[in-house]
């Protein structure tokens, strides 16, 4: 006999401390570690609550073992990643980006020099942005 579980984690960063790294985890060995005889482990309960809180505990005991922990992003990333910059900052980069491939494809000096503009353009505001 064969059975599935299938669990659903709230992995959003809503609280400070570390986080588990899901993406890293050794699901083989955890399956291996999840992998009993449940009817006699289970049997030592009688109501349904108290079998719940085993195989959580159980749960949680091997995903404490096999999936590693990570710090959060949210406390130590740059103070600039706090404040991302407007949507049409962005899209002009994008165009910096699509300006610059243009150039190494065809090397045509026009887009090279639509780049350099777009290029001093762009930093200038980002830096008028960091100063304020």
């Amino acid at each position: 006999m064969q059975s599935f579980l299938t669990c659903k984690f709230d992995t959003s960063c809503k609280t400070l401390g570390q986080q588990y790294n899901y993406g890293k985890g050794d699901y083989e060995n955890l399956c291996e570690f999840m992998d009993i005889d449940w009817e006699p482990y289970l049997r030592q309960c009688n109501s349904i609550d108290a079998k719940w809180l085993l195989l959580k505990n159980r749960l949680i005991e091997g995903i404490e073992k096999f999936v590693p922990k990570i710090s959060k992003f949210c406390e130590w990333r740059k103070p600039s990643w706090k404040n991302p910059l407007p949507r049409d900052i962005r899209e002009k980069i994008r165009y910096k980006h699509r300006l610059w491939n243009r150039y190494i494809e065809t090397r045509d000096l026009e887009y090279l020099t639509k780049y350099k503009k777009i290029r001093n353009n762009i930093r200038r505001i980002t830096r008028q942005k960091q100063k304020n």
